[in-house]
């Protein structure tokens, strides 16, 4: 009788452990890779966790309909980046301020959103197409608090699906020895395209359907 006592007090302990767990909300953005089928084995395992998917655009759903499935899903569109960090109250012209305005609206509403379903104990899992931190968007991080729950599983970047699309690696050759990510789409910043070139080393560019000089 005590052995069955016993057995039943570990099993009560065992469940009331297994139920905080499943009680322990988390955020996680996880790299998608640059096609459906180069998504990580640990990305399909959280996105099968997932209580609520947060997506950019309502075309990626069905894009990662086989991932996805009948899960809830919220989003954050990917024009909400556009006056990141920008104070709108020092936009003159009231048609960009406006924009600028009904963006921070949005980044907050998506964080505002994540706040509250991982303090009700889910699972929120925002999908970005290839590696999220190249080119991803991960400002819900900047806006969580600095402790929150939560994990990035990355993904295959661009840079990785190119290199192995051409068959060369960025790190062995005489000519190229190195991978430089730069960009210049936010206020203030400029990319040194120019710079590297004269080094007359190896580059690729990610026009993302922008033209190029």
């Amino acid at each position: 009788m005590h052995r069955i006592l016993r057995n039943i007090g570990l099993w009560v302990i065992l469940l009331s452990i297994s139920t905080a767990a499943r009680a322990a909300g988390k955020f996680y953005i996880v790299g998608m890779g640059t096609a459906p089928d180069l998504i990580t084995l640990r990305g399909v395992e959280v996105i099968k966790s997932a209580d609520l998917i947060l997506l950019e655009e309502p075309s990626e759903a069905e894009y990662w309909k086989s991932f996805i499935g009948r899960k809830e899903v919220f989003y954050c569109p990917h024009g909400s980046r556009v006056g990141l960090g920008l104070d709108p109250k020092t936009v003159e012209d009231p048609d960009v301020r406006a924009i600028v305005e009904r963006n921070a609206r949005q980044r907050q509403a998506a964080a505002d959103r994540i706040k509250k379903e991982v303090a009700a104990g889910r699972i929120v899992v925002a999908l970005e197409g290839g590696d999220a931190m190249i080119y991803g968007t991960t400002f819900y991080l900047e806006m969580l608090p600095k402790d929150f729950p939560s994990e990035i599983v990355p993904g295959v970047g661009a840079f990785n699906a190119v290199t192995a699309a051409v068959k060369k690696s960025p790190v062995f050759g005489y000519d190229t020895n190195s991978v430089i990510v730069t960009m210049d789409d936010f206020a203030g910043r400029k990319d040194i395209n120019e710079k590297l070139m004269e080094m007359q080393t190896s580059m690729i560019f990610y026009s993302m359907g922008m033209n190029y000089p």
